[in-house]
């Protein structure tokens, strides 16, 4: 049995990132490229950057799942190429600790939630943004030559 989180390299994982989003988690870095009719821009949580990592997720309002797994992905752990498999029902505690532990926020830029079972991307964005996103995810043609240019 798998402990309550890991923070795994991104590369060992991108096959099963990949079966959901369609594309691997580079493309993150083009999601404002994103197709219209795959996202919904769901609030705007004003003045986040005032706000502790514990108040903003609980404003994201995560939906509630029964101890299931999600990833999570934030600009600090995509800076180090490794991204979070937690479960649920940990993602509270472990976002009141990540300060303490890691020296930054855990709201410090994007931050996207791969909902697995869901089939759905939840991103927090860096302008406070809460953004839900069907997958497989879709970019319009400029995004798209984006990406492929970045993944030569």
């Amino acid at each position: 049995m798998m402990e309550n989180h890991k923070i795994l390299p991104i590369k060992d994982i991108n096959k099963e990132i990949f079966s959901i989003l369609g594309m691997d988690i580079t493309v993150f870095e083009f999601i404002d490229y994103a197709e219209k009719d795959i996202f919904t821009i769901k609030k705007v949580i004003n003045s986040w950057e005032n706000m502790d990592d514990v108040l903003i997720l609980k404003e994201i309002g995560l939906p509630k799942r029964k101890n299931k797994y999600i990833f999570i992905l934030n600009d600090d752990l995509y800076f180090q190429k490794k991204i979070l498999k937690i479960n649920e029902g940990f993602i509270s505690n472990y976002v009141e600790n990540y300060f303490f532990e890691n020296g930054v926020c855990f709201f410090n830029g994007d931050v996207f939630f791969i909902l697995i079972d869901d089939k759905k991307v939840i991103q927090f964005n860096n302008d406070g943004y809460v953004i839900h996103y069907d997958t497989p995810l879709k970019l319009i043609e400029k995004g798209m030559d984006k990406y492929l240019k970045s993944i030569d």
